[in-house]
């Protein structure tokens, strides 16, 4: 979230961290100061930011079809539809 210029909403910093472990954390004016200087950095996180807003998107829009197998079958095959993309992407 620190890309953006105040947050739209704040994550729980202890979230996904087991006992003993530690997370490096940058401040909001260090990435912002490295996006403007390496404009490819933001280029990443849009993309990945879109990429979950798209997973998103279809999660939702898919909850309600068909049984709980077609739901899970769709789920899937838009993730393997999404790591081929990907993938062909890296290659390029």
């Amino acid at each position: 979230m620190a890309w953006l210029s105040c947050p739209a909403f704040r994550l729980s910093r202890q979230h996904g961290i087991a006992k003993g472990q530690s997370r490096l954390v940058w401040g909001r004016a260090t990435i912002r100061s490295l996006a403007a200087e390496y404009p490819r950095l933001m280029d990443n996180a849009l993309s990945i930011a879109a990429d979950y807003i798209a997973w998103d998107l279809d999660l939702h829009a898919n909850l309600n079809r068909g049984s709980a197998r077609e739901r899970l079958a769709a789920i899937l095959l838009n993730l393997a539809k999404a790591l081929v993309k990907r993938r062909l992407a890296a290659l390029k």
